[in-house]
């Protein structure tokens, strides 16, 4: 009897654990992409307070995590956890199924040679649909030449100047701890 009970919480331990890894995989998404999306489809004088909105909701998101564990923590069978992970994985599904409806982003399209694309949506979302507003012009040649410094930055550079110097070496360790 209690070799079954310990191999159905082993059992649990691994549920638990995998679940974990595939909830986790999303915030990769959620912390580099998304913002960088919001600042480009924001418009230029309401980027900043979007970008920490967005940040500041991840406080409200672990409080309500916190609060529900807490809430299932007294639950006398393995729902005391599959509740939580239930709804943080739901909360997954949604933004999955929900992506598709969002706009590209007009660096990418750009960066795709998609310039027609990427200036509707520049106008759509920073000039109320005015194709001859200069900002849209503006934010175009800042697009293109961003993405030119990267292509020769890319060039020029690499992960192993890291260790090429103590300095760097110094400096990969700090960024590495």
């Amino acid at each position: 009897m209690v070799g079954v009970a310990l191999q159905a919480a082993a059992q649990n331990v691994g549920m638990f654990i995998a679940a974990r890894g595939i909830i986790g995989m999303g915030l990769v998404l959620n912390i580099t992409a998304a913002p960088l999306l919001l600042l480009e489809l924001a418009f230029p004088g309401q980027q900043g307070p979007q970008v920490a909105i967005y940040n500041s909701l991840w406080n409200l998101g672990a409080l309500a995590a916190a609060w529900i564990t807490y809430g299932t923590f007294r639950i006398e069978s393995t729902w005391a956890w599959r509740v939580p992970s239930i709804l943080q994985g739901l909360s997954s599904v949604i933004q999955i199924g929900l992506c598709f409806l969002i706009e590209e982003s007009p660096r990418w399209l750009i960066s795709k040679e998609r310039d027609e694309e990427a200036r509707k949506l520049i106008c759509k979302y920073h000039a109320n649909g005015d194709d001859s507003n200069p900002l849209v012009t503006l934010e175009m040649e800042e697009i293109r030449t961003a993405l030119q410094l990267e292509t020769e930055a890319r060039r020029n550079t690499s992960y192993l100047n890291f260790f090429q110097s103590k300095a760097n070496l110094r400096r990969f360790f700090i960024i590495l701890s």
